[in-house]
C-alpha cells in the first residue's frame, strides 16, 4: 500500500466504553477493544482475556492514587501534594526518584557561616559555586566543610534542608564569602 489505498476489514471489531467491572467476558472476537472509564486504560481481548495495552497516566492528591493491583506495570500518578511521581511495578506504586537542583546567586559580605536558601527541601548533597569575577570554584559536601578548588578545606555549618552555608573567618576568599564578591552557585540533592 502507498498510503492513498484503502484496506476493508474482513470482520468488525467489538469496541465497549465502560468501567472496567462491565466489560463482557462472552461473545467476544480475538481483537475486540475496550477502554475502561475508571482505570483510564485500552484492553484487547485476546480470545481468553482482557489484556491492557497501555497504560494508565493521571495526577492528583496523594490520597488519590488508584489502586496499582489493577493497573498494568509502567501505569504513572504525580502527587501534586507531594511532588513525587509513582510508578506501577509488580502491582505496587514505587517512588521515582530524582534528584533536585536549585540555582542562585549572591554577593559576598565577609561573615562567618552565612547561610544561604537553596529551596530544595532537603539537605543538598552537593553544593557547587563559582565566583562570578573570577576564576575561583568551590564545593560543599555533606561534610561541614567548604573546599576552594586547588586550596584546603575550611570548616562551615553543615547544610540543611533550608539553607547551605559559606564563610569561614579564617579565610572569606577561600570560603566563598569574599566581601563584595558575586557568587553563583548549584545545590543538588
Amino acid at each position: 500500500m502507498d498510503g492513498t489505498e484503502v484496506k476493508s476489514l474482513t470482520r468488525i471489531h467489538h469496541v465497549y466504553y465502560d468501567v472496567y467491572g462491565d466489560f463482557p467476558a462472552t461473545g467476544l472476537f480475538a481483537g475486540d477493544l475496550a477502554y475502561a472509564t475508571d482505570r483510564l486504560i485500552m484492553y484487547r481481548w485476546d480470545g481468553a482475556a482482557w489484556q491492557p495495552i497501555s497504560i494508565h497516566v493521571s495526577s492528583g492528591l496523594a490520597a488519590a492514587i488508584p489502586a496499582a493491583a489493577a493497573l498494568p506495570d509502567g501505569s504513572v500518578y504525580y502527587e501534586t501534594d507531594s511532588a513525587l511521581l509513582k510508578v506501577v511495578s509488580g502491582g505496587a506504586w514505587s517512588t521515582m526518584s530524582f534528584p533536585r537542583a536549585t540555582v542562585g546567586n549572591y554577593t559576598g559580605n565577609s561573615t562567618a557561616n552565612r547561610a544561604i536558601p537553596h529551596g530544595i527541601g532537603v539537605a543538598p548533597k552537593i553544593v557547587l559555586i563559582t565566583r562570578g569575577n573570577g576564576t575561583a570554584a568551590y564545593r560543599i559536601w555533606q561534610e561541614a566543610f567548604i573546599l576552594k578548588i586547588g586550596t584546603g578545606g575550611l570548616a562551615v555549618t553543615v547544610p540543611n534542608a533550608t539553607n547551605f552555608y559559606v564563610g569561614n573567618a579564617a579565610e572569606y576568599d577561600n570560603s566563598a564569602n569574599y566581601n563584595t564578591a558575586p557568587y553563583y552557585w548549584m545545590a543538588i540533592s
